[in-house]
């Protein structure tokens, strides 16, 4: 809901730095000072996160809770003031609010430190029995961990979920717990619990566990629930409470162990001159085969390695495995594959991994190659990932000595897509192979042959292979996003990969002693370059403008808006976008700078059917830069004058979309979906006297052509933003 105008939101950040990692043992550099206590932030899909180091601040957004009888205490590590340590009668309380309206997933964690094994005492509650307000209520009865569900449709008692055993066994330990609870589940698999990072054996204590959430006005409160007054008080420690849409067990067991794997950590500290990160985990080589094949390219979106399709008499451009246009490439058995010279390929890996989407042509016939790397001298070298004859993967190599070929167990032609992935083991003997993130039987000679075992190769390829003989094996089907990783992947990552999740990276990077106050984000965007950011979320809007999220001060002024005009956003935060009504709603931005590079980016749904302007500002004849939805659903995107780029298909599906406008000072390029839809010469900058208006068009100081579209987040940069960059953007699985 609108929240009243004039409502002032003050924070002060006293030092952050933001990264990506991976959790588990990463090579994160070497890291200077830091102050006494630092702290990973919240897991992807957090909503509120509360540290509980001396305050009840809500790390992940502003539902701030208010501390009744609370004092500090040592957390789990030792470090003083860092949990909140509760008597019986102190609690915490959280307003309630639209960002806690669950309905179909919600997870809850917390670290607790008993001080009796007595009753029932809530951890984390929604729950006022009064009036049946009940939502859900993680508690502990005696020595069980339970999670209490009300009603969907009346608030009333639904059913409890409990574990089997006493979990809680002891006072004065510390132990993490967490439950998660999908409706879309079957009801036996709805809810899961879980202790110091691993699931625990649990089931339905009593009623029914219901397939959606009830909202309704309670509070959360923590250490607390709701009756006609305050009970269940909590007798202990509480410390590290996170409410979230989801966690997965991942991230629950790295929770426990004091990490995640999210985007970010903050620190009281400084951090030495010349410390670095280094990037060991990400893909080193990624093909997402979405280069629209007009052209020969296939891009290495993350190195230098672009290979070139071969033949190319057709257009080979055909949707991937989400449905996304234009996101994979066909190969039709005979004369169509990527390939690149180069020598000895990645020689010095002896472990790794490679992973693919693949949907192969019924009634093929044959060995048909998902990636090789060969030495075209010869037929005695190679390396090989493909589906065999019998339609199964198979890994085989060959250098100069017997073939190897190590097959798997389950047939993948049936024109369906895939997700397929192998690795090897640590030591670099032994192959594993996943077929849509599940591990596959074996057979054959396992012998984990990686590229480091095979000399003299000279190329690589994607669809085929090229020794002595010239191309053969070749593909027919379809490949999207082909990945090389020069590390073993894990199965849970594995199993992301094929759920569309992306694995977290570390960037690389380096800096100099950082001052307090200081604000410093990673690639792919310098917030020193962003022009402005507008989350378009109501905890955004303060006294009528949205605050532009980047630091730069360039907030927006949301103008003619009414009614209730925030939504759910496209990560499934209540109130978390804005929706324009097509009318006269509009957001009052800055003037364009004389820029001869940048990029605008944003998140966007829509049904329209009129010309419909997501963001512009005009001139007479130059200095244009806007982005619009035509009638026919198609989009237009131009910068400097009015040469635009088109897509040729429709996007006002009511579907969230992602489109970037960025330009180089030589050409302009239009991306929408991590597709490139277009490349032409760039005439002039965005040079212009007047406001950007965002949902509409304001043309010399005009202001029309208004959006009937949702906007989640839209960002300007002085940065021409690479592919992969923009790649990085679309990926992101928590609010960029």
């Amino acid at each position: 809901m609108r929240k009243a105008a004039g409502l002032i939101l003050c924070f002060a950040v006293a030092w952050m730095i933001v990264f990506t990692a991976h959790a588990g043992a990463q090579d994160v550099g070497k890291f200077g000072t830091l102050g006494v206590h630092s702290a990973w932030s919240s897991p992807n899909g957090t909503v509120s996160h509360y540290l509980l180091d001396n305050d009840a601040t809500d790390s992940a957004g502003p539902m701030d809770g208010a501390e009744t009888n609370i004092t500090y205490g040592a957390d789990w590590r030792g470090n003083a003031n860092s949990a909140a340590v509760l008597d019986g009668t102190a609690y915490i309380t959280v307003d309630d609010a639209p960002r806690y309206d669950f309905t179909s997933r919600l997870a809850v964690a917390a670290r607790i430190k008993k001080d009796d094994l007595v009753g029932t005492e809530a951890i984390v509650s929604k729950w006022n029995s009064s009036g049946s307000r009940r939502e859900w209520n993680l508690q502990i009865v005696t020595q069980k961990l339970q999670v209490v569900f009300g009603n969907p449709n009346t608030g009333a008692f639904e059913g409890t979920w409990s574990s089997d055993d006493n979990v809680i066994a002891s006072t004065g330990i510390w132990y993490h717990v967490a439950a998660t609870y999908d409706g879309a589940l079957a009801a036996a698999e709805r809810v899961k619990l879980y202790v110091d990072g691993t699931a625990v054996a649990s089931s339905l204590a009593s009623g029914v566990i219901p397939a959606t959430l009830y909202n309704g006005t309670a509070n959360v409160l923590i250490g607390a629930r709701t009756a006609a007054s305050i009970q269940d008080f909590f007798s202990g420690s509480i410390d590290d409470v996170v409410i979230a849409t989801s966690l997965r067990a991942d991230e629950i067991t790295d929770l426990s162990n004091g990490v995640t794997t999210s985007r970010s950590m903050h620190s009281t500290g400084v951090m030495d001159v010349g410390s670095v990160f280094t990037q060991s985990d990400g893909p080193l080589h990624r093909w997402l085969l979405n280069d629209n094949a007009a052209d020969t390219d296939v891009i290495d979106s993350t190195s230098p390695n672009t290979l070139t399709f071969q033949v190319n008499t057709e257009n080979n451009s055909v949707a991937g495995p989400d449905g996304t246009a234009n996101s994979a490439l066909s190969f039709d058995g005979t004369n169509d594959w990527a390939k690149k010279s180069i020598a000895d390929f990645r020689s010095s890996d002896s472990v790794g991994s490679i992973s693919a989407w693949i949907k192969v042509r019924l009634g093929g016939s044959g060995s048909r190659a998902i990636f090789t790397t060969n030495d075209e001298a010869t037929s005695t070298r190679f390396w090989t990932f493909r589906v065999a004859s019998n339609n199964i993967l198979e890994a085989s190599t060959r250098n100069a000595d017997a073939l190897t070929e190590t097959m798997f167990s389950t047939s993948v032609e049936d024109g369906l897509w895939h997700h397929v992935a192998l690795t090897t083991n640590d030591a670099g003997d032994a192959y594993f192979c996943y077929l849509d993130g599940v591990l596959e039987g074996k057979s054959g000679d396992d012998t984990g042959r990686w590229l480091a075992d095979v000399a003299n190769r000279d190329n690589i390829m994607i669809g085929a292979w090229e020794k002595d003989a010239g191309p053969g094996i070749k593909f027919d089907g379809s490949i999207s996003d082909v990945r090389y990783y020069n590390r073993v992947l894990t199965a849970d990552e594995i199993n992301d990969l094929s759920n569309g999740v992306e694995i977290p990276t570390v960037d690389i990077m380096a800096w100099d002693n950082m001052n307090a106050g200081a604000i410093w984000t990673p690639n792919p965007v310098s917030r020193d370059s962003v022009i402005f950011a507008y989350d378009m979320s109501e905890d955004r809007e303060v006294g009528g403008e949205q605050v532009d999220v980047s630091g730069s001060g360039n907030n927006a002024t949301v103008t003619d808006f009414t009614g209730d005009y925030y939504v759910t956003d496209r990560f499934n935060i209540a109130d978390g976008a804005t929706i324009a009504d097509g009318t006269n709603d509009f957001l009052d931005s800055q003037v364009p700078p004389s820029v001869d590079t940048g990029t605008i980016w944003l998140w966007f749904k829509t049904t329209t059917t009129a010309v419909d302007y997501l963001f512009g500002a005009m001139d007479a004849s130059s200095g244009r830069c806007y982005m619009r939805m035509n009638a026919d659903g198609t989009i237009s995107a131009t910068v400097g004058d009015d040469s635009v780029i088109t897509t040729a298909m429709a996007y006002n599906n009511d579907a969230w979309t992602f489109a970037a406008l960025t330009w180089d000072g030589t050409d302009k390029t239009f991306i929408v979906n991590q597709v490139r839809i277009g490349r032409t010469t760039q005439t002039g900058d965005p040079t212009n006297t007047d406001d950007i208006a965002i949902a509409a068009l304001n043309t010399n100081g005009s202001v029309g052509d208004f959006a009937a579209a949702t906007i989640d987040h839209i960002e300007f940069s002085t940065l021409a933003l690479t592919d992969t960059e923009l790649g990085n953007i679309f990926l992101a699985t928590k609010p960029y």
